[in-house]
């Protein structure tokens, strides 16, 4: 179950019961007038996008309903002490109980460092594979701001990606989420936390068997072992040393089923990362 800014405080511990009493977890964004730390002594096992994270060691008093809840993240990250007691005890805390936090820097990405007519970097490299009246779509910028606060902005988008490498290194569990365009997001994510200074095995351990864990299926999917579903990706690269190498999906297997990315891709008229390779 995932909740929204715009609860009030007071039903968090009423909606945790009742989803851990089916067998569910609870996930989201912080409620308004309240921080992560709250959230999750009231339940939360799972902490949204990494402003929610941010908020924490701001004001309870911030009105997060609104955009606020970019705005301020977005001037102060920058400022953030990742090294300071209070956000190493964060850590702490978050790892003693077991709680996943679901960063999606890539939509941070879009909305700290893209600028009327200038796209993000993770967006100009979609939008170049793209029909162009999708990819005219990413030029309309990211948050309102003037060259200062622009480049406060950036600033504060980069201390997010140390932020989620210092929680990697703390032993806090990611999940490499999204909340921007499906079928291409994912991959920035990846890509991201790999240029944040994650090690890349650890991001695709991230992206596929912790994923799996954390969702309580690590029996069925997540790794290529006997007994588990054959669901997988054919890479024609190595991530391993190059995580936009990613991108370069010769084949998907799902539920018994080959596809040809390459096939299905030109039919919505995207180009394709690469050409499907025929068998020798």
């Amino acid at each position: 179950i995932k909740l929204y800014s715009s609860l009030k405080p007071e039903l968090v511990p009423v909606a945790a019961e009742r989803a851990h009493a089916r067998g569910l977890r609870l996930s989201g964004h912080i409620p308004a007038h309240m921080l992560a730390r709250d959230a999750v002594l009231q339940g939360y096992d799972e902490i949204q996008h990494i402003n929610m994270v941010v908020l924490n060691f701001l004001s309870d008093t911030l009105d997060t309903r609104t955009p606020v809840r970019f705005i301020e993240p977005g001037k102060q990250a920058a400022n953030l002490d990742i090294s300071s007691d209070s956000v190493q005890a964060f850590f702490q805390f978050l790892v003693e109980r077991n709680i996943v936090v679901d960063p999606t820097l890539a939509t941070f990405e879009g909305l700290l460092t893209a600028r009327p007519g200038q796209m993000a970097e993770g967006d100009a490299r979609m939008a170049r594979h793209l029909p162009s009246q999708v990819g005219r779509g990413l030029l309309g910028g990211g948050l309102p701001a003037d060259d200062d606060l622009a480049r406060q902005y950036r600033a504060s988008y980069r201390q997010m990606l140390a932020l989620v490498k210092a929680m990697h290194d703390a032993g806090v569990q990611l999940v490499a989420g999204t909340d921007c365009m499906a079928g291409f997001c994912l991959q920035r994510e990846l890509e991201l936390y790999s240029e944040a200074g994650i090690p890349n095995a650890d991001v695709l351990r991230i992206a596929t068997i912790e994923a799996a864990r954390v969702a309580g299926r690590a029996d069925r999917l997540g790794s290529v072992r006997p007994g588990k579903l054959a669901d997988l990706v054919l890479i024609d690269g190595n991530p391993l040393v190059d995580m936009s190498q990613i991108r370069r999906v010769s084949l998907v297997m799902k539920d018994g089923v080959l596809y040809a990315p390459a096939a299905v891709q030109r039919t919505l008229g995207i180009t394709p990362w690469q050409s499907l390779r025929p068998s020798p």
